[in-house]
């Protein structure tokens, strides 16, 4: 296999034919995300677009989670400059397109949870299958951000605009059955069968024809990079500004300490 762009920190790839699987490895903590990884996953993405063997794409995570977002931990202790973060994000704009630049389909496979980053790195695939184990969520609300681009742009698109504001308002964690029940997952498998069965589909769509899936997802994508760039630049400095509020520092502080945060709306 190609080592596709050198070494990563922040996940592992596995080659099975036509297919490459992405794995996101730091299940020590539950697939939490590193400052690298929307360079690495820009990196990947630029090495493996132009391979004609690879026909389909699979993110998925190790262990019981895809990917729950930052490490909150990390922020808390200063180990992770969250600030400094978001102001990076907004001027190389590397969150936004992330595995939505492959030409390949991609397929995320939910197993655990994917929450707040996560969820946006799932919601860059073009195909959402998830296990009866997972969960998703904004969970912005909870530590006092605002939302990133691809949540914002992308799931009015899947879902109906007030279910969305409901779960992004709340940041409650959404069970994979309600999240089919109102369109942000294509399908949800029994836990045990969901790698099964996602190789099923990946093999499906690896069998038809190259030039035509890429053609269409180069197509059907338009809607998708243009609600993009719209929506980048405010959702984007809200995203910073917020991270700079008292809000923020409580709702980190909250969740470290296993409470229930105090927002002043500062």
């Amino acid at each position: 296999m190609s080592d596709y762009g050198g070494s990563y920190s922040g996940f592992r790839l596995e080659q099975d034919g036509p297919v490459l699987t992405c794995l996101f490895n730091r299940p020590e903590v539950l697939n939490a995300y590193n400052p690298d990884i929307y360079a690495e996953i820009s990196r990947l993405c630029k090495a493996v677009g132009p391979d004609k063997n690879i026909r389909v794409v699979i993110v998925t995570g190790e262990g019981s989670a895809f990917c729950v977002g930052g490490n909150v931990k990390k922020f808390v202790s200063g180990e992770t400059d969250t600030p400094g973060l978001v102001r990076e994000n907004f001027l190389t704009h590397s969150e936004v397109n992330g595995f939505l630049d492959l030409p390949q389909p991609t397929i995320a496979m939910i197993n655990g949870d994917a929450i707040g980053g996560g969820f946006a790195f799932a919601l860059q695939c073009d195909i959402l299958v998830a296990s009866t184990k997972a969960r998703i969520g904004f969970a912005y609300s909870r530590i006092g951000l605002s939302p990133s681009t691809p949540l914002l742009a992308l799931t009015p698109l899947m879902a109906s605009l007030n279910l969305v504001k409901e779960y992004v308002f709340s940041g409650e964690l959404i069970p994979s059955d309600e999240a089919l029940r109102i369109g942000l997952v294509n399908h949800v498998y029994p836990h045990e069968e969901l790698d099964k069965r996602t190789r099923e589909l990946a093999g499906r769509i690896a069998s038809a024809s190259p030039v035509s899936t890429r053609f269409a997802k180069l197509i059907l994508n338009k809607e998708i990079r243009r609600r993009n760039i719209e929506l980048d630049t405010a959702a984007e400095a809200l995203l910073a500004l917020s991270s700079e509020m008292d809000d923020h520092a409580e709702g980190k502080q909250a969740f470290v300490e296993h409470r229930k945060p105090r927002f002043t709306g500062s």
